[in-house]
């Protein structure tokens, strides 16, 4: 008895053929390919590997027109090779999608982005807060709805609302830091040793962020403003509390 053939071949393509998206037109094809560099900023890609990307059932010259109109928006940048990437110095708070609102973090350590421009506050998981802090100025881009519940992910920090903040002084051998613990978040700062004004481990400390971490260091650096004590102590705890509520202790003799 002959054994059956099997015509299967491994590795091969999959029978049928994926339903393409349809694009109305060209203002659509901008926002979805926004849409798409947005949630991939990092991203160099060609109007080849878009067309595959976005599923979309139009031609690489309709592609890369809709790439060239956000050229000159700014809002793409243009490399060799025939490739695009999002502009990170984009004026984002203008695309689709895309909303400017303060932070307000939660005890779990994620995040609500109150948005003027929308009825329902946008929820952002931790890993996507982009390095944001509780009542930063952001844009974030809403990039899927839950329950009728908008999320998404920072994309940018417009305003800092704060640069001085308290945490504990720590010396290792290789490195200075202070680690700032807000509770539902914690973070280091490097420190110069020249500027720790003769802080000790363990001591807390008002400090001021010089550095904000960025895409190529990714740390924060900053400076001793104030040595407060040692951890634990009442006064210290006490004078941690005012300055935690804006009141700066080391100017004023008085609060109101």
């Amino acid at each position: 008895m002959k054994k059956q053939k099997n015509n299967k071949k491994r590795g091969g393509k999959k029978e049928g053929n994926r339903s393409k998206k349809r694009i109305s037109g060209q203002q659509d094809l901008q926002k979805v390919t926004l849409s798409y560099l947005l949630k991939n900023p990092k991203k160099r890609i060609s109007p080849k590997q878009l067309i595959k990307k976005l599923g979309v059932n139009v031609s690489k010259d309709a592609v890369r027109h809709a790439l060239m109109t956000l050229v000159k928006e700014q809002k793409v940048r243009e490399l060799a090779g025939d490739r695009f990437q999002l502009d990170r110095n984009a004026p984002l708070d203008q695309a689709s999608d895309v909303y400017e609102g303060y932070v307000d973090i939660t005890r779990s350590g994620a995040a609500y982005i109150v948005c003027d421009k929308l009825e329902r506050d946008v929820y952002v998981a931790p890993r996507f807060l982009n390095r944001a802090l509780h009542g930063d100025r952001v844009l974030v881009h809403v990039d899927r709805y839950r329950m009728n519940r908008p999320e998404g992910k920072i994309i940018k920090i417009i305003h800092r609302v704060t640069d001085i903040f308290i945490g504990t002084f720590r010396q290792f051998r290789n490195e200075t830091l202070v680690i700032v613990d807000q509770g539902y978040h914690y973070f280091e700062v490097r420190i110069d040793p020249e500027e720790a004004l003769m802080a000790d481990d363990g001591d807390k400390v008002v400090l001021q962020i010089t550095q904000w971490a960025d895409q190529a260091t990714r740390k924060h650096f900053g400076s001793i403003r104030r040595v407060l004590g040692r951890e634990g102590s009442s006064n210290v705890e006490m004078q941690a509390i005012l300055i935690n509520h804006g009141f700066d202790t080391e100017f004023s003799g008085e609060v109101i």
